[in-house]
């Protein structure tokens, strides 16, 4: 199951536009929260620098 970030904490608009958002789509996603926008960005660009440059 693949992972979507979303802001934190828990009960923001968020999280209830991200599991709303999941009983549309056909492939389901686990959300993830991160305290600020900044940890998100972070954890991206790694996961982009480890896969050669493409999105994971």
């Amino acid at each position: 199951m693949q992972r979507l970030g979303i802001l934190g904490p828990r009960g923001t608009h968020s999280e209830a536009a991200a599991l709303k958002l999941n009983e549309f789509l056909s492939k389901k996603f686990e959300p993830v929260i991160y305290p600020e926008i900044f940890e998100i960005l972070r954890r991206q660009i790694g996961r982009r620098l480890c896969s050669g440059g493409k999105f994971a």
